[in-house]
């Protein structure tokens, strides 16, 4: 268009260049959207001016507003496109949001009938026209709808006169546009008869047939579905029977619309606030002390509504429950053996109004787990909520060294919020223990007592107190000592008091403690102090002896002595003995004294000793009394009777020495010469025996010297008794070798004497 212009002013002299100018300026102007009322005239500084001015009725396109928010119809729109300049020919193309085209053009026949040539493509098909020209901008075609629908009113009468007149309709059904953006584009083309004029140079200049003078484009902005369900999400909660926080729990919506988009999300509370959030998706923070639900709409750009949503419930509270921890007969004091414990949970509600209910509950003493509990609920629309309980359990664990025990117990509600209490309390499981020391129940002694008696307690002691008394022969009944534990001293075993009583008498005592738990202790005894009273004597002098025979000799004022009458009874072995019975059976003997007094006080002695009467055996190893050892001889000589000893020993006459108690001696004899060996052994019991053996050491001998010795005593006449024993054959046969010998012994000297 532009080169036309640009060629039209070169033939500005022309009337026919003028006219083409003014027919392009009035179409450029209607591309850009300034409506051409009356039609162009060419500039002052144009040499030609025009004589005539064309004008061209633009075609009436009428489309109603859109119903909904952002130029977008909620309701298909008819459009309508009304074409009444004879000179044109208007031509539309509707696109749809698939791709779809319609298309057709209006036209106005020289008889004046209207005649539409409609055009339906497919998608993927374009509309043809001559020297078509896209526009730089591409608006929604509103302002260009509203421009046409708003005439004048003098164009509107202008148009009812002109209802006589021949005009082209075209009505575009609503049903044509799809969801989403479509497009409508209408022009006009001029329509020219061809003619031939010829300039000054002589050429033929044509006109110009189809071209556009006018162009419209709008868009369609249609969406008829309603925006899809919020849907809601929501972040961790510790509770996975209910939708629990403690504060600031963010719920996030979201929401599609395939069409025009969501424009925002509309969300009422439950005290019917209302919140607005933008977009698609959104998020609400709930704060602490909400309780209930969240509807909520999502509204597209359309401005048509969805269905609406309605949130789970939410509980939102950071109340944490409340603890009570109790015993019987109280906290933090001492109990005997175990402790009562109660517990009481519960979830205030102070704070909001409400509360999201107990979740769990544990209890520990020491740290160990002794109940546990978790409560479920069925929903909080029904209101099964458990906002209290109680808990109750024994506790038997012990304090020791006087520390408490701790009760723990942990407690959390279902919106996470937790609490945590801890109390104390002691308990004793154990009475105190006293020990004594230094006597024993009813005895009876000639000497001093030294007692000990000690207290102890593995936590804490509350009180106690020990009282001695003392009963003389006329019976007179004293306190000798009466004190309390506060002035006892303190050792690694617990608290002790020692007590010396020398003074003869009957005792009598008591003591008793008590703990903090209120266990009590109490021992009683009684113990005699007489120097007078049964006395066994003799009776420890006897015990570990060793003896050949036993027999009790001593009398019986001898034996026990009392400055009161007195009994008393012997036993040897669990049997009666009497005084004056020998025995002689060898082994361990128990010999067992009781007296009693005329008071009652009671005496026991006993001893053990053993009867032996067998004297010692010497053991020699093996020497042999008269044997002849060659070289040297191992000299051991033992005893190995129990109690048993080697007293003395003598190697010719020359005593060895030999420690005290020695059961054995060994001594290796390698010098030549004859050997007596005395030995004298003894037992504890006194047994001796004595014994003697005589031996000869020899150097080693040849072999002749083995031979002739024995002859040679033969012979010498020494006299052997092992010698004698052998038989003269033996003799005369080793006389005769033996001169066989000689003989052959002899001959060969001779011999070597000759050669």
């Amino acid at each position: 268009m532009i080169r036309r212009i640009r060629k039209a002013i070169l033939e500005i002299g022309d009337k026919r260049g003028l006219c083409t100018v003014l027919a392009c300026a009035g179409c450029l102007a209607a591309v850009l959207g300034t409506a051409v009322s009356a039609g162009l005239t060419a500039s002052a500084d144009t040499e030609a001016s025009a004589e005539t001015e064309e004008k061209y009725e633009a075609p009436r396109i009428l489309c109603p507003e859109a119903d909904g928010a952002e130029g977008w119809y909620q309701t298909a729109p008819a459009v309508r496109i009304i074409h009444t300049d004879p000179n044109t020919v208007t031509r539309y193309m509707a696109e749809t949001a698939s791709g779809n085209i319609l298309e057709g053009e209006l036209r106005l026949e020289e008889e004046g009938d209207s005649e539409e040539k409609d055009e339906e493509s497919g998608e993927g098909e374009s509309a043809e026209g001559a020297d078509t020209e896209e526009p730089e901008s591409r608006g929604t075609g509103d302002e260009e709808s509203e421009e046409q629908v708003s005439e004048d009113p003098d164009e509107e009468d202008q148009g009812s006169e002109a209802g006589e007149e021949a005009q082209a309709v075209k009505e575009l059904p609503a049903d044509i546009w799809e969801e989403g953006e479509n497009h409508l584009t209408v022009w006009m083309e001029r329509i020219e008869e061809a003619h031939s004029d010829r300039d000054e140079s002589g050429t033929e200049e044509v006109g110009s047939e189809g071209e556009e003078v006018y162009r419209s484009e709008m868009t369609i902005l249609f969406d008829g579905s309603d925006p899809g369900a919020v849907q809601f999400s929501y972040p961790a909660h510790p509770d996975d029977a209910g939708l629990y926080f403690q504060s600031g729990a963010e719920i996030m919506m979201t929401c599609e619309d395939s069409v025009s988009g969501i424009r925002e999300i509309i969300c009422t509370l439950e005290d019917g606030t209302e919140k607005r959030l933008d977009g698609d998706k959104a998020g609400l923070v709930l704060p602490a002390g909400y309780m209930g639900s969240i509807t909520a709409v999502a509204v597209d750009r359309a401005g048509r509504s969805g269905e609406k949503s309605i949130s789970k419930a939410v509980i939102c509270e950071d109340e944490p429950p409340a603890i009570l921890i109790s015993a019987a007969g109280g906290m933090g004091i001492w109990h005997q053996g175990s402790a009562e414990v109660n517990v009481l949970i519960r979830e205030p509600g102070e704070k909001y109004g409400f509360s999201s209910g107990l979740a769990s509950a544990a209890c520990y003493v020491e740290g160990k787990p002794v109940q546990q509990k978790a409560y479920l609920r069925d929903g909080m629309e029904k209101g099964h909520t458990v906002t209290e309980d109680a808990m109750h359990f024994t506790v038997e664990t012990a304090s020791a060294g006087g520390n408490p025990i701790q009760v723990t117990v942990f407690a959390a509600d279902r919106s996470g919020n937790t609490s945590v209490r801890t109390e104390e309390l002691y308990i004793d499981a154990q009475a105190p223990d006293i020990q004594i020391t230094g006597l024993q129940e009813k005895m009876i002694t000639g000497e001093a007592v030294h007692a000990g008696f000690t207290v102890t307690e593995e936590n804490v002691l509350r009180n106690g107190r020990l009282t001695v008394w003392r009963t003389d022969a006329e019976g007179n009944r004293s306190e000798v000592r009466n004190e309390g534990l506060e002035t006892w001293s303190r050792t690694e075993q617990g608290i002790k008091s020692d007590v010396v009583l020398e003074e003869d008498g009957i005792y009598d005592f008591s003591i008793w403690t008590e703990d903090m738990a209120g266990h009590r202790t109490e021992k009683n005894g009684v113990f005699t102090i007489d120097r007078t009273s049964p006395v066994i004597r003799y009776v420890d002098q006897l015990n570990g002896t060793y003896m050949r025979f036993f027999c009790w000799n001593y009398g019986r004022e001898e034996m026990v002595r009392d400055f009161t009458e007195y009994t008393y009874q012997m036993h040897l072995d669990g049997r009666p003995y009497f005084s004056g019975r020998y025995v002689t059976e060898e082994g361990n003997h128990l010999l067992e004294v009781r007296a009693q007094d005329a008071a009652g006080n009671q005496s026991y002695a006993k001893a053990v000793f053993v009867v032996d009467h067998t004297p010692p055996q010497i053991c020699w190893g093996e020497l042999q009394n008269g044997s002849v050892y060659e070289e040297s001889v191992l000299l051991s000589i033992w005893v190995d009777g129990e109690g048993e000893r080697l007293k003395t020993l003598a190697i010719n006459g020359e005593g060895q020495k030999l420690s005290a108690g020695s059961r054995i001696f060994q001594y290796e004899v390698t010098e030549n010469g004859m050997y007596t060996v005395e030995v004298e052994a003894d037992d504890l019991t006194g047994n001796e025996t004595e014994e003697r053996i005589t031996f000869e050491v020899r150097e080693k001998a040849g072999l002749a010297e083995k031979i002739i010795r024995p002859v040679s005593r033969v012979l010498g006449g020494e006299e052997d008794v092992e010698e004698k024993e052998t038989p003269w054959p033996v003799f005369l046969l080793t006389a005769v070798c033996t001169a066989a010998g000689c003989a052959a012994l002899g001959r060969k000297i001779c011999r070597a004497r000759r050669r």
